[in-house]
């Protein structure tokens, strides 16, 4: 392998002229799409000579994939990775080689693993959660976290809700919301998620959004919300509890919560309840709902609402 570091910013100029034309997907997807290729760019400018992104080959991909195994990169991240790279060289015009599908890899690829992870909240963990932020004087972090907890948000969704749609959700009792990949749903409002929106119009001026203070960008206020939750864990789970909470937790919760609802009040299928959930998380993977429930399969009781 040949190394010529020279060689990143012809590489990284014809990166960002393909960039700038692409409209495909929301911009959170071509942002980490972006990155994704910013670190495959700075793999082929470490160890080729190669000039021209239209060049690339099956083995440099093959040989980035090798690199991320040995260290220690997860089947997910690796999948990740190989995703923004196949989306950007869909939209490079004239490149030489197709980037090879996971099956026709050289390098055998781990299956991800959906299930065996119970990440949702308790509901003493919520109500811990609330407590700390109301003792740090953070009522804004409360109704966060409870739209994530009673709608299944995800946190960049929370954090693009402005004065408006929090406005319609309440005329409509429906949030609705376009979430990855541009994606739209229309998610019912629990009287919790009502009083969460509610408190924040009553403190935002009106065009603002919900939780981004002004001058403030949304991925530094996102940011300062996980931060707090990683901070405040030893105060929120149980002592022997191991299990790392996280912001995205709480939308398992909500998940976990109104598939049992589906299966034990409404008494659906198991399949039909699925396939809801999937609907009101924003996704369409029935082994993507099952990495949601899987406390369903650990935990004796069905959770209740906090």
């Amino acid at each position: 392998m040949k190394n010529n570091k020279n060689t990143r910013p012809t590489l990284m100029e014809q990166m960002e002229k393909v960039f700038r034309h692409i409209r495909k997907c929301s911009c959170q997807t071509r942002r980490r799409y972006r990155a994704a290729m910013v670190r495959f760019v700075d793999f082929l400018a470490e160890n080729y000579g190669i000039e021209k992104l239209r060049n690339v080959m099956a083995r440099h991909v093959e040989d980035y994939v090798e690199s991320l195994q040995n260290r220690n990169r997860s089947a997910a991240y690796i999948k990740s990775e190989l995703s923004a790279l196949r989306f950007f060289f869909d939209f490079l015009p004239d490149a030489k080689h197709p980037i090879p599908s996971n099956d026709e890899l050289r390098i055998a690829l781990e299956k991800r693993k959906y299930a065996g992870i119970d990440r949702s909240w308790s509901q003493e963990e919520f109500r811990n959660l609330c407590a700390e932020c109301l003792a740090s004087n953070r009522k804004d972090y409360v109704c966060a976290c409870a739209l994530a907890y009673y709608m299944g948000l995800r946190i960049h969704e929370v954090f693009r809700l402005d004065t408006a749609m929090a406005q319609k959700a309440l005329r409509e009792n429906t949030l609705t919301i376009k979430g990855k990949g541009g994606k739209v749903r229309c998610v019912p409002l629990e009287p919790e998620a009502r009083a969460a929106l509610e408190t924040m119009l009553a403190i935002t001026p009106r065009g603002h959004k919900l939780f981004v203070p002004d001058g403030v960008k949304a991925g530094n206020a996102q940011s300062r919300l996980e931060n707090f939750i990683f901070c405040h864990r030893r105060n929120i789970q149980a002592e022997d509890d191991q299990r790392s909470l996280t912001f995205h937790g709480l939308r398992h919760s909500y998940a976990l919560r109104t598939y049992e609802d589906f299966i034990y009040r409404r008494k659906m299928d198991p399949k039909t309840a699925r396939l809801k959930v999937a609907y009101l998380l924003g996704h369409e993977r029935d082994e993507v709902t099952n990495l949601y429930i899987t406390g369903i399969k650990i935990r004796k009781k069905p959770h209740q609402n906090g």
